[in-house]
């Protein structure tokens, strides 16, 4: 599994995934203002914060510790842009599938309380059937926008088979997983509330970035179990980054021939 650390039937660390963004870095309340900035920035906004969090769970699957990540920095906008718009488009399209069929259930559920004279009823399977359609759809959005993350690609069968494999091997932790980050998000965004609201921004960038130090938890422990390695496309930056390597290399070796 290459570099990759496995911690073999190791408990997932809530406690981490929440307090690392800020916690394990000098500079972990600058990253989470920059990182909140985003937010304000209409539409390209949240695909740099897609790019960023792709580096972020890169970093983090080769650190043994799982605290290590990269700074936020604007000066990497359009590259961070460019690595966010692969998993913008691949949650796009399974947001496009399964949302309308969690509201065509919702109405179902509704129908029958109508059918059967009680809205009460109906009422009651509605708010059930939406909860947990959307914890549903939610252990399907984020393991294919994880794959595109990490893939760095736009390959919709890839995604779809990582997914499959990822609920196969791991999905019973991954729905617990998705439960108790919700339930710690809520009170999380209460405290930005109370903070003018203002605090809400930041307060959702926290739970963002332990949402996706969960996945990278989850994504070990799918590799531990036998599950098969995300395989990256390099980014335009690191082409040119690998293209001059060699071409140093190539003068080095053309200088000590001289």
């Amino acid at each position: 599994m290459g570099a990759y650390p496995t911690t073999p039937g190791a408990a997932v660390q809530y406690q981490l995934a929440f307090g690392f963004f800020i916690g394990q870095k000098p500079n972990g309340w600058t990253n989470l203002l920059l990182a909140t900035v985003c937010l304000f920035i209409p539409v390209v906004g949240p695909l740099v914060l897609l790019g960023y969090q792709a580096e972020m769970a890169e970093r983090l699957v080769r650190d043994p510790d799982l605290r290590r990540y990269p700074d936020f920095s604007f000066d990497r906008f359009v590259e961070l842009l460019t690595r966010g718009l692969w998993p913008f488009l691949l949650s796009l399209i399974a947001a496009l599938v399964f949302i309308p069929v969690l509201i065509a259930a919702v109405f179902a559920a509704v129908a029958v309380g109508a059918a059967a004279n009680s809205p009460g009823v109906g009422a009651a399977l509605a708010v059930a059937v939406y909860f947990f359609g959307i914890i549903g759809v939610n252990a399907i959005m984020i393991p294919v926008q994880f794959y595109a993350e990490m893939a760095n690609r736009f390959d919709l069968g890839g995604a779809v088979r990582f997914t499959l494999s990822f609920m196969k091997l791991v999905g019973g932790r991954a729905v617990v997983a998705l439960l108790v980050l919700m339930l710690l998000t809520v009170p999380l965004l209460f405290l930005g509330m109370l903070a003018c609201f203002v605090g809400v921004y930041p307060a959702s960038i926290v739970g963002m970035m332990a949402g996706q130090h969960l996945m990278v938890q989850l994504y070990l422990d799918y590799l531990d179990r036998g599950g098969e390695e995300i395989v990256k496309t390099p980014t335009d930056a690191e082409r040119r980054r690998r293209r001059r390597r060699e071409e140093d290399e190539e003068d080095e070796l053309y200088d000590d021939e001289r």
